[in-house]
Protein backbone atom coordinates (compact mmCIF):
# COMPACT_ATOMS: atom_id res chain seq x y z
CA UNK A 1 0.00 0.00 0.00
CA UNK A 2 1.16 3.67 -1.28
CA UNK A 3 2.05 6.36 1.83
CA UNK A 4 -1.05 8.14 1.68
CA UNK A 5 -3.48 5.11 1.92
CA UNK A 6 -1.65 4.28 4.50
CA UNK A 7 -1.66 7.72 6.01
CA UNK A 8 -5.47 7.80 5.31
CA UNK A 9 -5.70 4.67 7.23
CA UNK A 10 -4.52 6.22 10.53
CA UNK A 11 -6.31 9.99 10.36
CA UNK A 12 -9.48 8.49 8.54
CA UNK A 13 -11.36 11.20 6.75
CA UNK A 14 -9.42 14.61 8.22
CA UNK A 15 -7.82 16.65 5.85
CA UNK A 16 -4.83 15.89 4.55
CA UNK A 17 -2.32 18.46 2.44
CA UNK A 18 -0.27 17.16 0.08
CA UNK A 19 1.68 18.74 -2.90
CA UNK A 20 1.60 17.56 -6.55
CA UNK A 21 2.23 18.83 -9.83
CA UNK A 22 0.49 18.45 -13.37
CA UNK A 23 2.24 19.25 -16.57
CA UNK A 24 0.54 20.60 -19.67
CA UNK A 25 2.52 19.44 -23.02
CA UNK A 26 1.52 20.92 -26.58
CA UNK A 27 3.41 19.86 -29.61
CA UNK A 28 4.10 21.84 -32.53
CA UNK A 29 0.38 20.67 -33.75
CA UNK A 30 -1.05 22.34 -30.48
CA UNK A 31 -2.23 18.82 -29.54
CA UNK A 32 -2.60 18.17 -26.20
CA UNK A 33 -0.53 15.46 -23.73
CA UNK A 34 -2.96 13.19 -22.07
CA UNK A 35 -2.59 9.93 -19.86
CA UNK A 36 -5.37 7.06 -19.60
CA UNK A 37 -5.99 6.25 -15.81
CA UNK A 38 -6.23 2.23 -16.12
CA UNK A 39 -8.53 2.61 -12.27
CA UNK A 40 -11.07 4.78 -13.80
CA UNK A 41 -10.81 4.75 -17.37
CA UNK A 42 -10.65 8.70 -17.98
CA UNK A 43 -8.31 11.10 -19.42
CA UNK A 44 -5.82 13.27 -17.35
CA UNK A 45 -2.90 15.28 -17.69
CA UNK A 46 0.57 13.89 -16.67
CA UNK A 47 1.72 14.57 -13.01
CA UNK A 48 0.93 13.23 -9.48
CA UNK A 49 2.62 12.97 -5.96
CA UNK A 50 5.24 11.71 -4.81
CA UNK A 51 5.45 8.76 -2.27
CA UNK A 52 7.53 9.13 1.06
CA UNK A 53 11.70 8.86 0.41
CA UNK A 54 10.45 8.57 -3.84
CA UNK A 55 13.24 10.78 -5.39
Amino acid sequence: MGYIMDLRQLVGSQSIVMGGANVILLDENERLLLKLRHDNNCWRLPGGTLELLEV
